[in-house]
C-alpha cells in the first residue's frame, strides 16, 4: 500500500509538473513602454549589443523585416518573424508584457513556444534591471 502510494504520488508531481511546464505562464507584469529619445537610444544600443539584427534584418530589406530562412537538422527550415512597429506583421500591436514574455521566456503573446534559436535562454539570464532596457527596446521597435 505504502508502495502504490509512493508511486502514485510521484507520477501526480510529474504530470502537474508538466502541465505547469506545457500551459503555465510565467508572471510579468504589464510595464509601461518608454518613449523618451533616450529611451529610444538605449533600445538601438540593445538592439545591436544583443544581436537582435544578425536574425531580424535580412540584407537589402529596410528595417527588421525578418525573413531569415534557418534550416532545421530535424527536416525544413523556418523564418524569423518581423519586429517592426506593423501592428498586422509585426510587434506593434505587443504590449510591454507581451515582448518580455517573449523575450526573458521564449512565448508568444498567446502562450505559445518560440522557437529554441531564438536565444530567449540567453537574455533571461540578464539583469532584472534590464528590462527596462528591453523596454525602451521595445518602444523603438515599436515606434513608441
Amino acid at each position: 500500500m505504502n508502495k502504490k502510494f509512493i508511486s502514485l504520488l510521484v507520477v501526480l508531481i510529474v504530470v502537474v509538473a508538466g502541465l505547469y511546464w506545457a500551459f503555465g505562464l510565467p508572471r510579468v507584469g504589464d510595464p509601461e513602454i518608454p518613449a523618451s529619445t533616450q529611451a529610444m537610444a538605449n533600445g538601438e544600443y540593445l538592439y545591436n549589443a544583443a544581436g537582435c539584427a544578425a536574425c531580424h534584418q535580412v540584407d537589402g530589406a529596410e528595417g527588421p523585416v525578418g525573413g531569415y530562412e534557418i534550416e532545421s537538422p530535424f527536416g525544413g527550415s523556418f523564418s524569423t518573424p518581423n519586429i517592426t512597429p506593423d501592428t498586422e506583421t509585426g510587434i506593434g500591436g505587443w504590449s510591454g508584457r507581451d515582448f518580455l514574455l517573449a523575450i526573458k521566456h521564449g512565448r508568444s503573446p498567446t502562450g505559445g513556444f518560440y522557437w529554441p534559436a531564438f536565444p530567449y535562454r540567453s537574455y533571461q539570464g540578464m539583469a532584472v534591471q534590464l528590462d527596462d532596457e528591453w523596454l525602451e527596446h521595445h518602444g523603438r521597435l515599436s515606434g513608441r
